[in-house]
């Protein structure tokens, strides 16, 4: 229950808080593959294009959650250590969307300077790439479960980050409640 409370946590974080920063710039520009980032333009704010819940799934979630929190009223001070797994998802030409491996990096430094407080800290261990032009555009719902399916790195020990060309479904990310599936299903990512 913790891991799926810190991956609700982490999305929503990672979405919400993020997404309106210069890594939106960054991602943005790397999908629609232009030279240059221009700063002083205003950016578009990108919402959470997490699929919508059914009221049973929200009531679940929102039971666990009080479940848990009813029975663990203070945390321990011990650090929670969560490896991730991120997967770039470029267009077939393996450019457009690419990012660099320190711009990924930065975005997990970022992460653990969101939740250095709560002592949760994050370690990117895999960086892989594929070109695929299906995927690169069509990276939402039901549509990129395939690519999760044959992507994804041991769910239950790795958090999976995939990135793809999310602004053309205009969202700038998205991710399913944790409590959708079973701890070990490949549809447990952020996106």
């Amino acid at each position: 229950m913790l891991r799926s409370f810190i991956l609700f946590l982490f999305s929503t974080s990672l979405i919400l808080g993020h997404g309106q920063s210069a890594g939106i710039e960054i991602l943005a520009d790397k999908a629609s593959n232009e030279d240059t980032v221009q700063s002083d333009v205003e950016w578009p704010i990108f919402p959470c294009g997490t699929p919508p819940s059914s009221p049973e799934m929200v009531m679940g979630s929102k039971t666990a959650v009080n479940e848990w929190l009813a029975q663990n009223t203070t945390r321990d001070n011990d650090p929670v250590h969560i490896l991730v797994a991120w997967h770039v998802i470029t267009a077939d030409n393996g450019v457009t969307g690419d990012l660099t491996d320190e711009e990924i990096q930065e975005q997990i430094d970022w992460l653990n300077n969101a939740f250095m407080d709560h002592n949760i800290q994050f370690t990117l261990e895999v960086i892989d790439r594929t070109a695929n032009n299906e995927w690169f555009n069509n990276w939402y719902g039901e549509d990129a479960w395939p690519g999760m399916q044959a992507l994804n790195i041991d769910v239950y020990r790795y958090m999976n980050v995939y990135t793809a060309a999310l602004f053309n479904v205009g969202a700038a990310g998205w991710s399913y409640v944790p409590v959708g599936w079973s701890p070990n299903d490949y549809r447990n990512s952020v996106n």
